[in-house]
C-alpha cells in the first residue's frame, strides 16, 4: 500500500484475485499463449507448517522453530507445489541466448470479469496513471499493441487475438482441451484489460546458476573458471535460510580450494 518502500516502484496495490477470480481470466506469457491452468495458478502458494504437541509421529514435545517439531512426511504435507511457476518462467518462443527475452506474464480479461467480481480497477489498486502494469482497451488487438509499453515487454503479443478466440471456443465447447481449466468465462464484453501477474515470493529463490560443484556457469551452460556460489547467491535450490547457506557454502568452499591455483 501507499508508504511501503516497494509502493514508488510498482506504484499500485495489486487487484485482489480471490479464489474465484481466476476462472475469469486467461494467463498468457510474453508472445501471448497461455501456458498452464488459471485455476490451478492461483492456488500455488505455501502455507506455514505447525505442528501441535507430539504431531507427525515424533512423540516430542513441540519447541517453536525446530524442525525436528515433525517427520520430514509431515513438513511436507503443509505445502502446496505446482509447476505453474515453472511454466510462467520457462523460455518463450522465439527465445535464444544470450538475449533470452524472458519477461512478463498477463492476466488477459473483460468488463463481465470485472462486473462479476467488483475489482476496483482505480488507484491504489492499479497504477495511476498507468506506469506499463496494466492496460485497458477497447479491442484484443489493440490491448496486444498496449501491453508493448512494458520496459520488460521485450516481444509483440501476436498470439493474443488467437488465443482469446481458442479460449471462447472451450467456453463454447464446455472443454479445455489445452489445459482442462474446470471454470471458464468467455473474454469478449469490451473494454478489454490486460494486468502484470508478479510472482510473489518472500525469500531469494533466484541467483547465480550453478552445477553440482555450485560452481557458477554461463548462458550457453558452461562453468565460469575459478567462480562459485552458495547460499542465496546460488539460483536453483528452493530453498533458504541457514541449511541452504551452510550445505551449498561448504560445496562451493570445498570445489574452490581444490581449482588449481591461478
Amino acid at each position: 500500500m501507499p508508504g511501503h518502500p516497494a509502493f514508488e516502484f510498482i506504484r499500485s496495490h495489486g487487484i485482489s484475485m480471490g479464489a474465484a477470480g481466476w476462472e475469469y481470466i486467461i494467463a498468457v506469457n510474453q508472445v501471448g499463449k497461455r501456458f498452464y491452468d488459471e485455476w490451478s495458478i492461483g492456488n500455488e502458494r505455501g502455507s506455514a507448517a505447525r505442528y501441535p504437541l507430539g504431531s507427525g509421529g515424533t512423540k516430542k514435545e513441540f519447541t517453536a522453530l525446530d524442525w525436528r517439531n515433525a517427520t520430514v512426511k509431515q513438513v511436507k504435507s503443509t505445502y502446496r507445489w505446482g509447476h505453474g511457476s515453472d511454466a510462467a518462467l520457462a523460455m518463450n518462443e522465439g527465445s535464444r541466448a544470450p538475449d533470452y527475452s524472458s519477461g512478463p506474464v498477463w492476466a488477459i480479461f473483460d468488463q463481465a470479469a470485472v462486473d462479476a467480481n467488483g475489482w476496483k480497477l482505480r488507484h491504489p489498486y492499479i497504477a495511476d496513471p498507468p506506469n506499463g502494469l496494466f492496460f485497458k482497451a477497447d479491442t484484443i488487438a489493440e490491448l496486444a499493441q498496449l501491453v508493448v509499453g512494458n520496459r520488460f515487454q521485450r516481444m509483440p503479443l501476436k498470439y493474443l487475438e488467437q488465443t482469446v478466440a481458442r479460449f471462447n471456443g472451450f467456453v463454447a465447447a464446455g472443454k479445455d482441451t489445452d489445459f482442462e481449466k474446470a471454470a471458464m468465462h468467455r473474454i469478449d464484453k469490451a473494454p478489454f484489460y490486460a494486468a502484470i501477474i508478479p510472482l510473489s515470493i518472500n525469500d531469494c529463490y533466484g541467483g547465480l546458476r550453478i552445477d553440482g560443484r555450485c560452481q557458477v556457469i554461463d548462458i550457453y551452460g558452461k562453468p565460469i573458471p575459478g567462480l562459485f556460489a552458495g547460499g542465496e547467491a546460488s539460483g536453483g535450490g528452493r530453498q533458504h535460510g541457514i541449511g541452504r547457506a551452510s550445505v551449498s557454502g561448504y560445496i562451493a568452499g570445498t570445489a574452490a580450494a581444490a581449482e588449481p591455483a591461478g
